[in-house]
């Protein structure tokens, strides 16, 4: 490609306007989305289940209604004990407690802040329908409607991720193959299962403030936004730590980003900056006052060194293990892949290698982790939090090619949707369990007609 064109890429503005006039995207995947969750709850019975999301949202439940972090009366109480009460005796044993019986949650606190007004909404909800004679019979904050009033702000919250994702795309990928590129990293990674299907961890909340942090980087760095805003990008790294800690080894890539500031005088930005790192620290603070209210001490897992072996990472395990394994479970990915390779790099925009770099460290950080299978998980599911490399990989396919080639993409993003998908319902049906092989997988594909 030639150097006025790369020159021309590199100062295409990010789409603030199209954020701000039509945030159709985010309204398509809220609408979608709501039509997955109504599918799951018919499904499921519920859309609160499972260990961690219920250890989250027992937080949410203790800010809203006991002003506290003591989640132990807010599991003991939760309608679905399943995962708890492993003999069925109405005590919950599987909780981690401390010598005075007390429950012990180990979780960031960062996805039950965001939780807590929706679910204030939400109980303000169940008590209007109350005194119109629709009373529920379950504990107060585990009402349907409580439930699924915070399963929407959750949903709405990653909505708002997919417009901003579509925004940094749209200087650099044309339409509608940026929309084919948005559908991809969906539909394409664990991304829809954690945002649609199973909503109360913390995967696609943390996939919104990964992609609102790059954002603001970028529009920092490409003058859309004044240095100023560096507070602003602080408060965002600090609300990506307290919901995903591990995602801010962002804050290494994002420097590419603001590369720019540099040729500015250093008393237009440096004190900013100061201040951003400062708003950080403060976040950081936060979160291990949290910890300490929740009983597990100042630091999170992620926080220690032993539940990591740095020098030894199970790659086989988080690329291609049948059960989990990224490219595996999400061949897209390595069509993402392939968007980068043929690509040249100087023609490659900043956000896109920002995302790709998260990504890479993710899968890093990811197979170091003690439990590199993700223990009970559809694909990878802590790297659904990188899928922004997935769309920015896919819109780079697109980028100059031919009619033809841009139908045979298009041919191989569809195949490669179906088979993540036919995955998705083999292990909602139990059939895509952690022991099996590549070819017992392949028969379960192919020939596993469900319950």
């Amino acid at each position: 490609m030639s150097a006025a064109y790369t020159r021309e890429i590199a100062a295409r503005p990010i789409a603030r306007s199209r954020w701000r006039e039509r945030p159709w995207v985010a309204v398509a995947v809220f609408v979608v989305g709501v039509a997955v969750l109504a599918r799951a709850q018919r499904y499921f019975g519920s859309l609160l289940s499972g260990w961690d999301a219920q250890h989250y949202y027992a937080a949410a439940r203790s800010i809203v209604f006991d002003r506290d972090l003591d989640i132990t009366n807010d599991l003991e109480t939760t309608p679905f004990t399943r995962p708890f009460d492993r003999d069925a005796d109405g005590y919950l044993e599987a909780p981690n407690r401390d010598a005075n019986g007390r429950i012990i949650s180990r979780y960031p606190i960062g996805l039950p802040l965001i939780e807590a007004p929706w679910l204030a909404l939400g109980h303000g909800t169940r008590r209007v329908l109350a005194a119109m004679g629709l009373s529920s019979s379950r504990p107060v904050g585990y009402a349907d409607v409580e439930i699924w009033t915070v399963a929407l702000g959750l949903l709405a919250v990653f909505a708002i991720g997919m417009q901003l994702l579509h925004a940094l795309l749209c200087p650099h990928v044309p339409a509608p193959w940026r929309e084919v590129a948005l559908v991809a990293a969906w539909w394409g990674t664990s991304l829809l299962y954690y945002s649609s299907v199973f909503p109360f961890m913390a995967h696609a909340t943390g996939f919104a403030l990964v992609v609102w942090t790059v954002w603001i980087a970028a529009s920092i760095g490409a003058g859309t936004k004044s240095p100023r805003s560096l507070p602003l990008l602080g408060f965002a790294l600090g609300a990506l730590y307290c919901v995903r800690q591990q995602q801010v080894v962002l804050a290494a890539p994002l420097l590419l980003l603001l590369a720019p500031l540099r040729a500015q005088p250093p008393r237009r930005w440096v004190g900013w900056a100061l201040v951003g790192i400062a708003v950080f620290v403060l976040c950081a603070a936060l979160q291990a006052w949290a910890h300490e209210q929740l009983g597990s001490g100042w630091a999170s897992d992620f926080s220690r060194n032993s539940w990591f072996d740095w020098l030894h990472p199970d790659f086989w395990t988080v690329l291609i293990s049948p059960a989990r394994g990224l490219l595996w479970i999400s061949p897209i990915v390595v069509l993402a892949i392939v968007g980068f390779l043929v690509t040249p790099p100087r023609t490659v925009p900043r956000p896109f290698a920002v995302f790709a770099l998260s990504g890479l460290i993710g899968i890093y950080v990811i197979g170091c982790w003690h439990a590199a299978d993700q223990s009970d998980s559809f694909g990878i599911r802590m790297w659904c939090e990188s899928a922004g490399a997935v769309a920015c990989g896919v819109g780079l396919l697109y980028r100059q090619r031919s009619a033809t080639t841009k139908l045979l993409i298009s041919v191989a993003i569809g195949a490669c949707l179906l088979w993540t998908n036919r995955l998705l319902y083999l292990y909602m049906n139990g059939h895509l369990h952690i022991g099996m092989s590549h070819a017992e997988c392949l028969r379960q594909v192919f020939g596993c007609s469900g319950k």
